[in-house]
Order: C-alpha cells, then sequence, then structure tokens
C-alpha cells in the first residue's frame, strides 16, 4: 500500500523496538488467522523504513513490510489495518493463486479478513485522505440529533427536579425513536467502532460497570478486548464502543460523564465523611447501581405512560408498538451482524465481583440515583462530543 507523503525524517528508533514491533506484527498476524479462520502460511514480518508506501506484500520472498514511519505516527488500530491490507493481498498469491492487484478477488480477501473500506485502496494517504469517522461530515442527521439533545441537556441542569428527569427521559425517547426510524428507513446502518483506552493493563470495575449500562441503556455493545502501545511497548486493556454512529458518540459522552462524576463524588464522600480508601469501590460500585436503578424507573415510566395513552380499542396502535420492538430488535441483529466483520470470535467472560461494604454501598446507591445526566454536551463542527 502506498502513501502519498515525503519521507523526509530519518528514523532514531532503537533495534530492540523495531525487534518489539515486529514481535507485535506476528501476534496480529496470528490472532487475524484464528479471529477470520484463515489458513495462511506465516510470513517474514519486516519493519523498515519504507519511503512512499504504509506497507507491501512481495510475493516472491513471502514477506510483509510494514512502514516505521507509520508505526511512529499512528494509532495501532491503523497499523493492523495496514496489516491486514497486505495479509489480503497475501491471500490472493497464495490461497487465491493470482497475481491480480486491487481487483475482486483482493475485495473478496478484505471481505474474509473483515478489512474496513477505507484500508481497500491502493493508495492512502492516512494524513489527508484517511480520517477517522468521527471527522467525516454527515448526512444521516446525526448532527441536527446532536443539537436537540445538547438543548434537552440543558434543561436537566434545571433545579426543577420534574423538569431535570424529563428531560432525561425525552433523551432516552429520542434514541430509541432513532433506532427505531433508522430500521424504518431500510438504508444501510452506518455502524460504527470507538476505541476507549486508558492506558492500562487492566479495566477498573468502575468502568465495567459503566460499560454495562451502556449496553443496557443506550443502544451499543461494548467489547473488552486490548490494544498494543508501540511506544510504550505492552498491551493495553480497551473498551471498544460498537453500534450506529450517534449512539456510540452518545454511549461515548455518557461513559466519560459517568466515569468522571464518580470520580468527583468519591472524592467529595471521603471529605465529608474520612471513609478510608478501600471503601472506593463499595461507594463508587453503589452510585452506579443508584444512577442504574434511576434509568431503569425511568424506562418503566416511560412505557406506562405509552400504555396508557395507547386507546384499548385501537389495534393499530397497539401493533405499531409491537412493531417498534421488533425493529429495535432488528437494529441488534444489524449491530450484532456487524461486530462480527469486526470481531468474529467473542469469548464472554463471567463477571466476579468482592465482597462490598454494605453501608458504604447503600449510601452510594442513593447519591446516585440523585445524577442527572446534563448539560456538558456539544456537537462540534465534526460530531464529536465532548464534556465542557
Amino acid at each position: 500500500m502506498n502513501n502519498n507523503t515525503s519521507a523526509s525524517w530519518i528514523s532514531q528508533t532503537p533495534v530492540g523496538t523495531l525487534s518489539a514491533w515486529t514481535h507485535a506484527l506476528y501476534f496480529e498476524f496470528a490472532q487475524i488467522c484464528y479471529s477470520y479462520s484463515v489458513s495462511l502460511p506465516k510470513p517474514l514480518i519486516e519493519v523498515c523504513n519504507m519511503g512512499y508506501m504504509w506497507g507491501q506484500w512481495q510475493p516472491e520472498r513471502r514477506m510483509i513490510r510494514i512502514s516505521q514511519s507509520l508505526i511512529e505516527k499512528h494509532d495501532w488500530d491503523v497499523v493492523v489495518n495496514i496489516l491486514k491490507h497486505e495479509m489480503a493481498h497475501q491471500i490472493v498469491s497464495e490461497i487465491f493463486n493470482s497475481n491480480e492487484g486491487h481487483g475482486p478477488l483482493f475485495q473478496k480477501a478484505c471481505e474474509w479478513i473483515g478489512l474496513s473500506d477505507e484500508f481497500r485502496r491502493a493508495q492512502v494517504d492516512i494524513e489527508h485522505d484517511f480520517k477517522h469517522w468521527k471527522d467525516k461530515p454527515t448526512e444521516d442527521g446525526t448532527d441536527k440529533l446532536l443539537r436537540r439533545v445538547e438543548k434537552l441537556l440543558s434543561l436537566a441542569n434545571s433545579d426543577n427536579e420534574h423538569e431535570a428527569m424529563l428531560a432525561m427521559e425525552t433523551v432516552q425517547k429520542l434514541y430509541e425513536r432513532n433506532t427505531i426510524d433508522s430500521v424504518k428507513s431500510q438504508k444501510k446502518m452506518n455502524f460504527v467502532y470507538l476505541i476507549i483506552n486508558h492506558k492500562k493493563k487492566r479495566i477498573e470495575s468502575v468502568s465495567k460497570t459503566i460499560c454495562s449500562i451502556l449496553g443496557e441503556f443506550y443502544f451499543v455493545t461494548v467489547i473488552m478486548s486490548e490494544l498494543f502501545d508501540a511506544k510504550k511497548q505492552e498491551r493495553h486493556k480497551i473498551m471498544q464502543f460498537m453500534g450506529t454512529r450517534e449512539n456510540v458518540l452518545m454511549a461515548e459522552y455518557v461513559y466519560f460523564f459517568l466515569f468522571q462524576r464518580v470520580q468527583s463524588m468519591w472524592a467529595e464522600f471521603r471529605k465529608t465523611t474520612g471513609a478510608a480508601v478501600n471503601k472506593k469501590s463499595s461507594y463508587q460500585s453503589g452510585v452506579l447501581s443508584g444512577y442504574r436503578t434511576k434509568l431503569a424507573q425511568i424506562e418503566r415510566a416511560r412505557r406506562k405512560s405509552q400504555q396508557q395513552n395507547t386507546p384499548a380499542a385501537n389495534s393499530n396502535e397497539s401493533l405499531l408498538s409491537m412493531n417498534d420492538l421488533a425493529l429495535i430488535k432488528m437494529e441488534q441483529e444489524e449491530r450484532d451482524r456487524y461486530i462480527k466483520t469486526v470481531i468474529p470470535r467473542m469469548t464472554t467472560r463471567a463477571n466476579y465481583t468482592s465482597g462490598y461494604d454494605a453501608e458504604t454501598y447503600s449510601t452510594g446507591q442513593k447519591d446516585g440515583q440523585n445524577i442527572v445526566l446534563s448539560k456538558g454536551i456539544t456537537s462540534n463542527h465534526n460530531g464529536t462530543l465532548r464534556i465542557e
């Protein structure tokens, strides 16, 4: 794969680092083969200064070459996609027995190993042509939805508890309706994934709990995985949010909102009560349990309100409600199919929780039910949600 940028830099990367990067690429190669059930013989992999190229498959030498500059300048997720591009060429050579470039067989190979469209081209200028999906303009109404949510969450800052709760309820209803309408439109749904990486070797229990809340109430699927850090030469545990663009953006906002809120609430609780550090997990888990309970209450109240507003004799209204539930299920099925193209083999693990301090946990639950998802959300030119 060629790039369009000038190679005017001189790498000072130590030999030991190059060796670590090469070892990591062999690991990724094996994982891709395993995940997508590809019986591809292991090639030579070389990390080197490639000038105008990001990667290259050399069939006569059975070698995949990856650019040092690529690894030094870009996220490992991008590096893995370039590796996949070259693996697709290897599949064409060694499985399909062809020497074609980027034709139909190459596209078939890309489908096989789940390579996204933007990495299938012969030339990719990552700095200019390739953009993260957050930075791409949209024509699907996402920005309009974000502006509506921003206005609603402004209301959630209100001291009026009823008004704040109504705003949160309306946000949930808005995203549910948007999901239903997306399926109704019968257009191809724009699924994306977003990596949350705290650069740690383990995912904190508070993060796992927040992710569970997101999966239950915010129309996304969260996958726990890991990603190599080329600078630190170590693998970090990550969370991948998967869903439609608008749902993933909202989930990202809610994640960081809750993550920061539970930290600040613990700091305040400890300051006022003098609680020991070992009570932190109990309090924060209680807070998130309380917030989850609040979301469930909002959901039940909204469902009850819908039923009361639906005349029993009006079968069409009842049918519509049943159709809506069916459409939500269809979105989940479409999302699951998308996830299988990105992560075809997944294992589920039981979550084991340590014992909590009952009193601290109970206090956290009560405090958590007072959390209101509120202003601090804005949509900028690229549709990114951020905390003010």
